[in-house]
Protein backbone atom coordinates (compact mmCIF):
# COMPACT_ATOMS: atom_id res chain seq x y z
CA UNK A 1 0.00 0.00 0.00
CA UNK A 2 2.49 2.70 1.02
CA UNK A 3 4.85 0.87 -1.49
CA UNK A 4 2.44 1.89 -4.43
CA UNK A 5 1.39 5.12 -3.07
CA UNK A 6 5.28 6.11 -3.01
CA UNK A 7 5.08 4.64 -6.95
CA UNK A 8 2.51 6.99 -7.88
CA UNK A 9 4.76 10.17 -6.05
CA UNK A 10 7.41 9.48 -8.20
CA UNK A 11 5.64 9.10 -11.27
CA UNK A 12 3.72 12.29 -10.67
CA UNK A 13 7.10 14.06 -9.52
CA UNK A 14 8.65 12.22 -12.90
CA UNK A 15 6.04 14.21 -14.24
CA UNK A 16 6.03 17.39 -12.96
CA UNK A 17 9.95 17.52 -13.87
CA UNK A 18 9.23 16.51 -17.57
CA UNK A 19 6.65 19.30 -17.92
CA UNK A 20 9.23 21.77 -16.42
CA UNK A 21 11.72 20.37 -18.58
CA UNK A 22 9.30 21.20 -21.45
CA UNK A 23 9.25 24.75 -19.96
CA UNK A 24 12.50 25.14 -19.94
CA UNK A 25 12.81 24.36 -23.31
CA UNK A 26 9.23 26.34 -24.86
CA UNK A 27 11.25 28.96 -22.32
CA UNK A 28 15.24 28.62 -24.45
CA UNK A 29 13.13 28.42 -27.93
CA UNK A 30 11.71 31.91 -27.34
CA UNK A 31 14.58 33.55 -26.41
CA UNK A 32 16.03 32.00 -29.39
CA UNK A 33 12.86 33.28 -31.76
CA UNK A 34 13.67 36.62 -30.37
CA UNK A 35 17.47 36.74 -30.82
CA UNK A 36 16.94 35.72 -34.33
CA UNK A 37 13.95 37.86 -35.30
CA UNK A 38 15.01 40.90 -33.70
CA UNK A 39 18.44 41.05 -34.87
CA UNK A 40 17.04 41.12 -38.51
CA UNK A 41 17.18 44.46 -39.62
CA UNK A 42 16.04 43.74 -43.09
CA UNK A 43 12.21 43.09 -43.65
CA UNK A 44 12.10 40.48 -45.93
CA UNK A 45 14.47 38.59 -43.53
CA UNK A 46 12.52 39.86 -40.83
CA UNK A 47 9.48 38.29 -42.40
CA UNK A 48 11.06 35.51 -43.74
CA UNK A 49 12.53 34.11 -40.64
CA UNK A 50 9.13 34.28 -38.83
CA UNK A 51 7.47 32.39 -41.30
CA UNK A 52 10.30 29.67 -40.86
CA UNK A 53 9.99 29.51 -37.28
CA UNK A 54 5.99 29.68 -36.90
CA UNK A 55 6.06 26.41 -39.69
CA UNK A 56 8.61 24.59 -37.66
CA UNK A 57 7.11 25.62 -34.16
CA UNK A 58 3.49 24.44 -34.56
CA UNK A 59 4.28 21.68 -36.78
CA UNK A 60 2.55 23.48 -39.67
CA UNK A 61 2.24 22.63 -43.21
CA UNK A 62 1.86 25.72 -45.58
CA UNK A 63 1.48 29.08 -44.36
CA UNK A 64 2.31 32.83 -46.04
CA UNK A 65 3.29 36.16 -43.92
CA UNK A 66 1.68 39.45 -45.97
CA UNK A 67 3.02 43.24 -45.26
CA UNK A 68 0.41 46.26 -45.87
CA UNK A 69 0.70 47.83 -48.29
CA UNK A 70 -1.32 51.63 -49.74
CA UNK A 71 -3.81 49.73 -46.88
CA UNK A 72 -3.72 46.38 -49.31
CA UNK A 73 -2.45 43.09 -47.73
CA UNK A 74 0.52 42.06 -50.41
CA UNK A 75 2.77 38.48 -49.65
CA UNK A 76 6.02 39.16 -49.20
CA UNK A 77 6.80 35.11 -47.98
CA UNK A 78 5.00 32.65 -48.98
CA UNK A 79 5.39 28.76 -48.24
CA UNK A 80 3.12 26.60 -50.30
CA UNK A 81 -0.24 29.54 -50.44
CA UNK A 82 0.37 32.21 -52.34
CA UNK A 83 -2.42 35.31 -53.03
CA UNK A 84 -4.58 33.55 -55.37
CA UNK A 85 -5.21 30.71 -53.00
CA UNK A 86 -5.51 33.01 -50.51
CA UNK A 87 -7.73 35.29 -51.80
CA UNK A 88 -10.37 32.55 -52.62
CA UNK A 89 -10.37 31.05 -49.22
CA UNK A 90 -13.56 32.78 -47.97
CA UNK A 91 -14.13 32.46 -44.09
CA UNK A 92 -16.67 34.28 -43.25
CA UNK A 93 -18.68 37.86 -44.02
CA UNK A 94 -18.26 37.15 -47.31
CA UNK A 95 -14.51 37.70 -46.59
CA UNK A 96 -11.22 35.68 -47.05
CA UNK A 97 -8.99 34.87 -44.03
CA UNK A 98 -6.55 37.30 -44.32
CA UNK A 99 -8.77 40.46 -44.49
CA UNK A 100 -11.37 38.58 -42.12
CA UNK A 101 -8.32 38.53 -39.42
CA UNK A 102 -7.82 42.31 -40.71
CA UNK A 103 -11.13 43.69 -39.47
CA UNK A 104 -11.03 41.55 -36.33
CA UNK A 105 -7.13 42.63 -35.55
CA UNK A 106 -7.48 39.86 -33.65
CA UNK A 107 -6.11 36.07 -34.10
CA UNK A 108 -8.48 33.93 -35.50
CA UNK A 109 -8.53 30.27 -35.54
CA UNK A 110 -10.21 27.19 -36.85
CA UNK A 111 -9.53 23.33 -36.36
CA UNK A 112 -12.87 22.91 -39.21
CA UNK A 113 -12.42 19.22 -41.29
CA UNK A 114 -11.57 18.35 -44.49
CA UNK A 115 -13.34 20.49 -47.26
CA UNK A 116 -13.59 23.88 -44.57
CA UNK A 117 -13.94 25.75 -47.78
CA UNK A 118 -14.83 24.84 -51.32
CA UNK A 119 -13.33 23.89 -54.46
CA UNK A 120 -10.02 21.72 -54.68
CA UNK A 121 -7.98 23.24 -51.48
CA UNK A 122 -7.47 20.88 -48.68
CA UNK A 123 -7.57 22.93 -45.67
CA UNK A 124 -7.85 20.91 -41.94
CA UNK A 125 -7.10 23.79 -39.97
CA UNK A 126 -5.46 27.41 -39.96
CA UNK A 127 -4.52 30.14 -37.41
CA UNK A 128 -4.32 33.62 -38.47
CA UNK A 129 -3.07 36.42 -36.22
CA UNK A 130 -1.99 40.19 -37.26
CA UNK A 131 1.35 42.08 -36.88
CA UNK A 132 0.53 45.53 -34.61
CA UNK A 133 2.48 48.25 -34.28
CA UNK A 134 1.63 50.80 -31.98
CA UNK A 135 -2.00 49.44 -32.87
CA UNK A 136 -1.67 49.75 -36.47
CA UNK A 137 -2.04 46.75 -38.62
CA UNK A 138 1.38 46.13 -40.30
CA UNK A 139 0.95 42.48 -41.25
CA UNK A 140 -0.68 39.27 -40.81
CA UNK A 141 0.72 35.79 -40.16
CA UNK A 142 -1.31 32.53 -41.74
CA UNK A 143 -0.20 29.13 -40.84
CA UNK A 144 -2.23 25.90 -42.34
CA UNK A 145 -2.65 22.12 -41.56
CA UNK A 146 -1.28 21.49 -38.17
CA UNK A 147 0.22 17.79 -38.28
CA UNK A 148 -2.26 16.76 -35.59
CA UNK A 149 -5.56 15.20 -34.32
CA UNK A 150 -7.03 18.01 -32.90
CA UNK A 151 -5.19 20.71 -34.91
CA UNK A 152 -3.85 23.91 -33.47
CA UNK A 153 -4.39 24.40 -29.74
CA UNK A 154 -4.18 27.90 -27.41
CA UNK A 155 -0.71 27.18 -26.91
CA UNK A 156 0.09 27.58 -31.03
CA UNK A 157 -1.97 30.95 -30.87
CA UNK A 158 0.15 31.62 -27.91
CA UNK A 159 3.65 31.17 -30.05
CA UNK A 160 2.16 32.57 -32.60
CA UNK A 161 1.45 36.05 -31.59
CA UNK A 162 4.47 36.00 -29.81
CA UNK A 163 6.59 35.29 -33.00
CA UNK A 164 4.44 38.44 -34.47
CA UNK A 165 4.95 40.61 -31.77
CA UNK A 166 8.95 39.82 -32.34
CA UNK A 167 9.03 40.72 -35.92
CA UNK A 168 6.59 43.64 -34.99
CA UNK A 169 9.32 45.16 -33.29
CA UNK A 170 12.19 43.88 -35.72
CA UNK A 171 10.03 45.31 -38.00
CA UNK A 172 9.93 48.96 -36.22
CA UNK A 173 13.62 48.37 -35.86
CA UNK A 174 14.37 47.91 -39.56
CA UNK A 175 12.11 51.35 -40.66
CA UNK A 176 13.90 53.99 -38.03
CA UNK A 177 17.14 52.00 -39.38
CA UNK A 178 15.63 52.71 -43.13
CA UNK A 179 14.60 56.64 -41.93
CA UNK A 180 17.97 57.02 -40.05
CA UNK A 181 19.83 56.41 -43.23
CA UNK A 182 17.59 58.07 -45.45
CA UNK A 183 17.93 61.07 -43.09
CA UNK A 184 21.64 60.69 -43.22
CA UNK A 185 21.54 60.48 -46.95
CA UNK A 186 19.74 63.49 -46.74
CA UNK A 187 21.82 65.64 -44.67
CA UNK A 188 25.08 64.32 -46.64
CA UNK A 189 23.53 65.65 -49.64
CA UNK A 190 22.00 69.09 -48.24
CA UNK A 191 25.77 69.49 -46.88
CA UNK A 192 27.17 69.30 -50.24
CA UNK A 193 24.46 71.57 -51.95
CA UNK A 194 25.11 74.38 -48.96
CA UNK A 195 28.71 74.16 -49.86
CA UNK A 196 28.41 74.63 -53.38
CA UNK A 197 25.85 77.25 -53.00
CA UNK A 198 28.17 78.92 -50.59
CA UNK A 199 31.04 78.50 -53.24
CA UNK A 200 29.00 80.49 -55.70
CA UNK A 201 27.73 83.31 -53.64
CA UNK A 202 29.58 86.67 -54.42
CA UNK A 203 31.68 88.66 -52.26
CA UNK A 204 30.93 92.60 -51.51
CA UNK A 205 31.86 94.49 -54.43
CA UNK A 206 32.84 98.12 -54.54
CA UNK A 207 32.09 100.35 -57.16
CA UNK A 208 32.20 104.01 -56.70
CA UNK A 209 28.36 104.99 -57.60
CA UNK A 210 27.00 102.34 -56.29
CA UNK A 211 25.51 100.69 -53.16
CA UNK A 212 24.41 97.52 -53.08
CA UNK A 213 22.91 95.10 -50.63
CA UNK A 214 22.44 92.06 -50.87
CA UNK A 215 20.46 89.02 -48.21
CA UNK A 216 20.20 85.58 -48.80
CA UNK A 217 17.47 83.74 -46.03
CA UNK A 218 17.79 79.91 -46.09
CA UNK A 219 14.40 77.66 -45.72
CA UNK A 220 14.86 74.25 -44.05
CA UNK A 221 15.79 72.71 -47.27
CA UNK A 222 19.17 74.29 -49.60
CA UNK A 223 17.40 76.26 -52.64
CA UNK A 224 18.18 77.18 -55.86
CA UNK A 225 18.68 80.57 -55.20
CA UNK A 226 21.55 82.16 -57.55
CA UNK A 227 22.81 85.85 -57.60
CA UNK A 228 26.33 87.02 -58.72
CA UNK A 229 27.98 90.34 -58.87
CA UNK A 230 30.53 90.85 -61.72
CA UNK A 231 32.54 94.31 -61.33
CA UNK A 232 33.97 94.14 -65.57
CA UNK A 233 35.88 97.73 -64.44
CA UNK A 234 35.55 100.99 -61.97
CA UNK A 235 32.40 101.91 -63.61
CA UNK A 236 30.53 98.82 -65.27
CA UNK A 237 29.05 96.42 -63.73
CA UNK A 238 27.38 92.76 -64.31
CA UNK A 239 24.47 91.51 -62.16
CA UNK A 240 22.39 88.24 -62.46
CA UNK A 241 19.91 86.68 -59.61
CA UNK A 242 17.81 83.54 -60.29
CA UNK A 243 15.83 80.19 -59.42
CA UNK A 244 16.65 76.97 -60.24
CA UNK A 245 12.74 75.18 -59.75
CA UNK A 246 14.33 72.09 -57.78
CA UNK A 247 16.51 71.81 -54.32
CA UNK A 248 19.83 70.10 -53.05
CA UNK A 249 22.30 68.68 -55.42
CA UNK A 250 20.62 68.79 -58.28
CA UNK A 251 19.73 72.89 -58.12
CA UNK A 252 23.63 73.07 -56.90
CA UNK A 253 25.01 71.50 -59.88
CA UNK A 254 22.51 73.58 -62.08
CA UNK A 255 24.09 76.77 -60.69
CA UNK A 256 27.34 75.82 -60.80
CA UNK A 257 27.00 75.50 -64.93
CA UNK A 258 25.37 78.47 -64.99
CA UNK A 259 28.54 80.08 -63.10
CA UNK A 260 30.85 78.53 -65.37
CA UNK A 261 29.24 79.61 -68.52
CA UNK A 262 28.52 82.98 -67.69
CA UNK A 263 31.76 83.49 -66.02
CA UNK A 264 33.95 82.07 -69.36
CA UNK A 265 31.44 84.80 -71.61
CA UNK A 266 32.43 87.87 -69.47
CA UNK A 267 35.93 87.01 -69.07
CA UNK A 268 36.11 88.02 -73.30
CA UNK A 269 35.53 91.59 -72.43
CA UNK A 270 34.28 94.77 -70.37
CA UNK A 271 31.11 94.99 -72.38
CA UNK A 272 28.15 93.13 -72.40
CA UNK A 273 25.23 92.12 -74.34
CA UNK A 274 22.84 90.23 -72.23
CA UNK A 275 20.32 89.35 -74.82
CA UNK A 276 23.36 87.21 -76.61
CA UNK A 277 24.28 86.05 -72.82
CA UNK A 278 20.95 84.71 -72.05
CA UNK A 279 20.39 83.15 -75.82
CA UNK A 280 23.43 81.44 -75.34
CA UNK A 281 23.05 80.26 -71.77
CA UNK A 282 19.72 78.79 -72.57
CA UNK A 283 20.89 76.84 -75.10
CA UNK A 284 23.64 75.32 -73.48
CA UNK A 285 21.36 74.16 -70.40
CA UNK A 286 18.34 73.00 -72.94
CA UNK A 287 21.29 71.01 -74.92
CA UNK A 288 23.62 70.11 -72.39
CA UNK A 289 22.88 70.72 -68.83
CA UNK A 290 18.94 70.36 -68.30
CA UNK A 291 17.62 66.92 -69.30
CA UNK A 292 14.43 67.04 -67.64
CA UNK A 293 11.47 68.74 -68.33
CA UNK A 294 10.37 69.46 -64.65
CA UNK A 295 13.74 71.52 -64.17
CA UNK A 296 14.85 75.12 -65.16
CA UNK A 297 15.77 78.53 -64.27
CA UNK A 298 13.98 82.06 -63.83
CA UNK A 299 16.76 84.29 -64.20
CA UNK A 300 17.23 88.05 -64.24
CA UNK A 301 20.43 89.98 -65.86
CA UNK A 302 21.90 93.15 -66.32
CA UNK A 303 24.67 95.67 -67.46
CA UNK A 304 25.52 98.61 -65.45
CA UNK A 305 27.66 101.44 -67.17
CA UNK A 306 27.41 104.09 -65.17
CA UNK A 307 29.92 105.86 -67.79
CA UNK A 308 26.58 105.86 -70.17
CA UNK A 309 24.32 106.62 -67.58
CA UNK A 310 22.49 103.15 -68.96
CA UNK A 311 21.24 99.86 -67.72
CA UNK A 312 20.96 96.77 -70.05
CA UNK A 313 18.40 94.22 -68.92
CA UNK A 314 16.99 90.84 -69.96
CA UNK A 315 14.27 88.64 -67.85
CA UNK A 316 14.27 84.99 -68.23
CA UNK A 317 11.29 84.20 -66.71
CA UNK A 318 11.83 86.13 -63.59
CA UNK A 319 9.93 87.71 -60.71
CA UNK A 320 9.58 91.13 -62.42
CA UNK A 321 12.54 93.40 -60.07
CA UNK A 322 11.37 97.03 -59.62
CA UNK A 323 12.74 100.08 -60.89
CA UNK A 324 12.51 103.39 -59.16
CA UNK A 325 12.93 106.40 -60.82
CA UNK A 326 13.74 109.36 -58.43
CA UNK A 327 13.67 112.28 -60.51
CA UNK A 328 9.46 110.92 -61.39
CA UNK A 329 9.03 108.63 -58.22
CA UNK A 330 7.80 106.39 -60.30
CA UNK A 331 8.21 102.55 -59.87
CA UNK A 332 8.37 100.30 -63.16
CA UNK A 333 8.53 96.54 -62.88
CA UNK A 334 11.46 95.24 -65.19
CA UNK A 335 9.56 92.42 -67.37
CA UNK A 336 11.25 92.16 -70.76
CA UNK A 337 13.04 89.26 -72.02
CA UNK A 338 11.70 86.14 -72.56
CA UNK A 339 10.31 83.17 -71.00
CA UNK A 340 12.03 80.75 -68.43
CA UNK A 341 15.74 79.49 -68.80
CA UNK A 342 16.77 76.08 -70.04
CA UNK A 343 13.52 74.60 -71.21
CA UNK A 344 13.36 75.94 -75.01
CA UNK A 345 16.27 75.45 -77.37
CA UNK A 346 16.40 78.39 -79.69
CA UNK A 347 14.39 80.60 -77.68
CA UNK A 348 14.83 84.48 -78.80
CA UNK A 349 15.41 87.00 -76.01
CA UNK A 350 14.93 90.57 -75.71
CA UNK A 351 16.68 93.09 -73.61
CA UNK A 352 15.84 96.60 -72.88
CA UNK A 353 17.76 99.65 -72.06
CA UNK A 354 16.96 102.32 -69.36
CA UNK A 355 18.38 105.54 -68.46
CA UNK A 356 19.99 105.69 -64.66
CA UNK A 357 20.80 108.92 -62.38
CA UNK A 358 21.59 109.15 -58.64
CA UNK A 359 18.92 108.21 -56.34
CA UNK A 360 17.40 105.85 -58.84
CA UNK A 361 16.97 102.27 -57.63
CA UNK A 362 17.00 98.56 -58.79
CA UNK A 363 15.41 96.21 -55.95
CA UNK A 364 15.57 92.39 -57.60
CA UNK A 365 14.47 89.13 -55.10
CA UNK A 366 13.40 85.44 -56.03
CA UNK A 367 9.72 83.94 -55.57
CA UNK A 368 10.71 82.57 -52.42
CA UNK A 369 9.66 86.03 -50.81
CA UNK A 370 5.80 86.79 -52.36
CA UNK A 371 5.46 83.02 -52.09
CA UNK A 372 6.21 83.35 -48.56
CA UNK A 373 3.13 81.78 -45.95
CA UNK A 374 1.05 82.55 -43.16
CA UNK A 375 -0.80 80.34 -41.32
CA UNK A 376 -3.69 81.10 -43.23
CA UNK A 377 -1.94 79.27 -46.01
CA UNK A 378 -2.27 83.40 -47.06
CA UNK A 379 0.89 84.18 -49.92
CA UNK A 380 2.79 87.85 -49.49
CA UNK A 381 1.93 88.23 -52.96
CA UNK A 382 3.76 91.11 -55.13
CA UNK A 383 1.18 93.92 -54.46
CA UNK A 384 2.39 93.65 -50.99
CA UNK A 385 6.00 93.72 -52.04
CA UNK A 386 5.13 96.51 -54.52
CA UNK A 387 3.59 98.92 -51.98
CA UNK A 388 6.22 97.90 -49.71
CA UNK A 389 8.93 99.08 -52.12
CA UNK A 390 7.21 102.69 -52.58
CA UNK A 391 6.79 103.23 -49.02
CA UNK A 392 10.43 102.49 -48.11
CA UNK A 393 12.45 103.56 -51.09
CA UNK A 394 14.13 106.38 -49.65
CA UNK A 395 15.68 103.85 -47.22
CA UNK A 396 19.29 103.03 -47.00
CA UNK A 397 19.71 99.96 -49.01
CA UNK A 398 20.86 98.10 -45.52
CA UNK A 399 17.96 99.54 -43.58
CA UNK A 400 15.33 98.39 -46.51
CA UNK A 401 17.08 94.79 -46.82
CA UNK A 402 16.64 94.60 -43.24
CA UNK A 403 13.13 96.16 -42.99
CA UNK A 404 12.12 93.36 -46.05
CA UNK A 405 13.08 90.56 -43.69
CA UNK A 406 11.28 91.75 -40.79
CA UNK A 407 7.96 92.74 -42.89
CA UNK A 408 8.03 88.69 -44.33
CA UNK A 409 9.01 87.36 -40.80
CA UNK A 410 6.02 89.38 -39.29
CA UNK A 411 3.42 88.34 -41.92
CA UNK A 412 4.56 84.52 -41.42
CA UNK A 413 3.36 84.59 -38.08
CA UNK A 414 6.82 85.99 -36.55
CA UNK A 415 8.00 82.93 -37.91
CA UNK A 416 6.06 80.56 -36.80
CA UNK A 417 4.50 79.53 -40.59
CA UNK A 418 7.45 76.90 -41.65
CA UNK A 419 9.48 78.87 -44.65
CA UNK A 420 8.55 76.55 -47.77
CA UNK A 421 11.49 78.49 -49.83
CA UNK A 422 14.43 80.08 -49.53
CA UNK A 423 14.19 83.94 -50.90
CA UNK A 424 16.95 86.55 -51.76
CA UNK A 425 17.27 90.12 -52.38
CA UNK A 426 19.16 92.42 -53.88
CA UNK A 427 19.05 96.22 -53.78
CA UNK A 428 21.26 98.64 -56.03
CA UNK A 429 21.21 102.30 -55.43
CA UNK A 430 22.57 104.58 -58.05
CA UNK A 431 24.48 107.32 -55.56
CA UNK A 432 26.16 108.91 -57.99
CA UNK A 433 29.33 109.54 -55.97
CA UNK A 434 32.78 110.30 -57.61
CA UNK A 435 35.98 108.53 -57.21
CA UNK A 436 37.21 110.72 -54.82
CA UNK A 437 34.30 110.01 -52.61
CA UNK A 438 33.86 108.14 -49.18
CA UNK A 439 31.15 106.72 -47.64
CA UNK A 440 31.00 105.86 -43.15
CA UNK A 441 28.50 103.89 -41.43
CA UNK A 442 27.51 104.10 -37.97
CA UNK A 443 24.82 102.75 -35.75
CA UNK A 444 24.30 103.77 -32.35
CA UNK A 445 21.86 102.81 -29.38
CA UNK A 446 19.23 105.19 -28.70
CA UNK A 447 20.72 106.87 -25.58
CA UNK A 448 21.80 110.45 -24.97
CA UNK A 449 25.34 109.09 -23.88
CA UNK A 450 25.86 107.77 -27.71
CA UNK A 451 26.77 111.26 -28.45
CA UNK A 452 29.87 111.13 -27.49
CA UNK A 453 30.76 107.94 -29.56
CA UNK A 454 29.23 110.18 -32.50
CA UNK A 455 31.64 113.41 -32.15
CA UNK A 456 34.43 110.76 -31.99
CA UNK A 457 33.66 109.39 -35.37
CA UNK A 458 33.05 112.77 -36.68
CA UNK A 459 36.32 114.51 -35.23
CA UNK A 460 38.30 111.20 -37.12
CA UNK A 461 36.84 111.89 -39.87
CA UNK A 462 37.66 115.34 -39.97
CA UNK A 463 40.79 114.58 -39.07
CA UNK A 464 41.79 112.12 -41.57
CA UNK A 465 40.78 114.74 -44.52
CA UNK A 466 41.86 117.81 -42.74
CA UNK A 467 38.33 119.40 -42.72
CA UNK A 468 39.00 122.57 -41.07
CA UNK A 469 37.39 123.46 -37.64
CA UNK A 470 35.30 126.33 -38.68
CA UNK A 471 33.04 123.77 -41.16
CA UNK A 472 33.57 120.63 -38.62
CA UNK A 473 31.85 122.81 -35.99
CA UNK A 474 28.62 123.52 -37.28
CA UNK A 475 28.45 119.90 -38.88
CA UNK A 476 28.97 118.26 -35.78
CA UNK A 477 26.19 120.70 -33.88
CA UNK A 478 23.37 120.15 -36.70
CA UNK A 479 24.22 116.30 -36.43
CA UNK A 480 24.12 116.42 -32.56
CA UNK A 481 20.34 118.43 -32.65
CA UNK A 482 19.56 115.51 -34.90
CA UNK A 483 20.12 113.05 -33.32
CA UNK A 484 19.15 114.69 -30.19
CA UNK A 485 15.42 114.67 -31.45
CA UNK A 486 15.79 110.94 -32.76
CA UNK A 487 16.51 110.03 -29.30
CA UNK A 488 14.28 111.94 -27.17
CA UNK A 489 11.40 112.96 -29.35
CA UNK A 490 11.03 110.09 -31.57
CA UNK A 491 12.27 106.87 -29.61
CA UNK A 492 10.98 108.66 -26.71
CA UNK A 493 13.65 107.50 -24.58
CA UNK A 494 13.57 104.35 -25.93
CA UNK A 495 16.73 102.63 -26.01
CA UNK A 496 16.26 99.65 -27.33
CA UNK A 497 15.95 101.45 -30.59
CA UNK A 498 19.14 102.10 -33.59
CA UNK A 499 19.98 105.26 -35.17
CA UNK A 500 21.63 104.96 -37.86
CA UNK A 501 23.86 107.57 -38.87
CA UNK A 502 25.78 107.41 -42.79
CA UNK A 503 28.49 110.29 -43.77
CA UNK A 504 29.66 111.07 -47.10
CA UNK A 505 32.34 112.58 -47.97
CA UNK A 506 34.56 114.20 -51.50
CA UNK A 507 36.50 117.18 -52.49
CA UNK A 508 33.15 119.43 -52.24
CA UNK A 509 31.32 119.21 -49.56
CA UNK A 510 30.27 116.34 -46.72
CA UNK A 511 26.82 114.82 -46.07
CA UNK A 512 25.36 113.35 -43.17
CA UNK A 513 22.23 111.22 -43.10
CA UNK A 514 20.25 110.46 -39.65
CA UNK A 515 17.43 107.49 -39.45
CA UNK A 516 15.20 107.46 -36.47
CA UNK A 517 13.19 104.32 -36.04
CA UNK A 518 10.78 106.52 -34.15
CA UNK A 519 6.44 106.40 -35.29
CA UNK A 520 4.90 107.86 -38.33
CA UNK A 521 4.34 111.42 -37.11
CA UNK A 522 1.63 112.15 -39.65
CA UNK A 523 1.38 115.41 -40.90
CA UNK A 524 4.52 117.30 -39.09
CA UNK A 525 5.08 120.76 -40.53
CA UNK A 526 8.69 120.27 -41.06
CA UNK A 527 9.43 122.24 -43.96
CA UNK A 528 7.41 125.15 -41.93
CA UNK A 529 10.53 124.94 -39.31
CA UNK A 530 12.14 128.53 -38.26
CA UNK A 531 15.61 128.96 -40.06
CA UNK A 532 16.59 131.31 -37.27
CA UNK A 533 14.90 128.42 -35.02
CA UNK A 534 13.19 130.67 -32.65
CA UNK A 535 11.66 128.31 -30.14
CA UNK A 536 7.75 129.46 -30.73
CA UNK A 537 7.81 128.28 -34.26
CA UNK A 538 5.55 125.66 -35.96
CA UNK A 539 8.35 123.11 -36.67
CA UNK A 540 10.18 123.37 -33.80
CA UNK A 541 13.38 125.13 -32.57
CA UNK A 542 15.22 122.04 -33.62
CA UNK A 543 14.75 121.78 -37.12
CA UNK A 544 15.82 125.22 -37.99
CA UNK A 545 18.72 125.35 -36.01
CA UNK A 546 19.89 122.51 -37.90
CA UNK A 547 18.85 124.53 -41.31
CA UNK A 548 20.51 127.54 -40.09
CA UNK A 549 24.12 125.55 -39.50
CA UNK A 550 23.69 123.42 -42.57
CA UNK A 551 24.17 124.44 -46.61
CA UNK A 552 21.20 121.98 -47.30
CA UNK A 553 18.55 120.19 -44.87
CA UNK A 554 16.06 117.79 -46.01
CA UNK A 555 13.46 116.58 -43.25
CA UNK A 556 11.95 112.72 -45.43
CA UNK A 557 8.87 111.07 -43.46
CA UNK A 558 9.29 107.58 -43.60
CA UNK A 559 5.98 106.33 -44.17
CA UNK A 560 6.01 103.03 -42.07
CA UNK A 561 7.51 105.07 -39.14
CA UNK A 562 10.61 107.07 -38.69
CA UNK A 563 12.42 109.89 -40.29
CA UNK A 564 15.46 110.36 -42.41
CA UNK A 565 17.22 113.83 -41.82
CA UNK A 566 19.86 114.88 -44.32
CA UNK A 567 22.43 117.49 -43.74
CA UNK A 568 24.90 119.09 -46.32
CA UNK A 569 27.85 121.23 -45.46
CA UNK A 570 30.09 122.76 -48.32
CA UNK A 571 34.21 122.13 -47.74
CA UNK A 572 34.38 126.09 -48.93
Amino acid sequence: MVRDKIGDLEEKIFDLEKKLESKREATRDIANIASVITSLLDIESVLAAAMEIGIRQMDGEVGAVLQIINDEPVVKVSWGVDSTILDTLIYKDNLDIVRYCLNRRETVFDNGHDGLFPGNITVRNFVCTPILSKEKVIGVMVIFNKDAINGFVYQDIQTLEMISKFASVAIENSNLLEESLEKQKLEQELDLARQVQATFLPDEVDIKGLKITSLYIPARQVGGDYYDLIPLSEKKLFFLIGDVTSKGVPAALVMASVYSIIRSYINSGETIDVTILMQQLNNTLCNDIIKSHGMFITLFMAFIDLDSGQVQYCNGGHPPPFFYRSSTTETTPLKCGGPLVGQFAGTEYKAIRIEIAPGDRIFCYTDGLIEAANEEDELYGLRRLERFFRDNVNLDTDRFSSDVKTEIYNFSCKGKAEAVDDYTTLVIDFTGQDQDSETYDFQYKSDLKSLEHMHGDIDTIAESHNIAENVVHPFRVAVSEAVTNAIVHAHNGDSSKIIRFAVDLNKERIVAVIIDEGPDRGNMPVDNADPVGHPDAEGGRGLGLIRRLSDEASFTKIPRGGMEVKIVKNLS
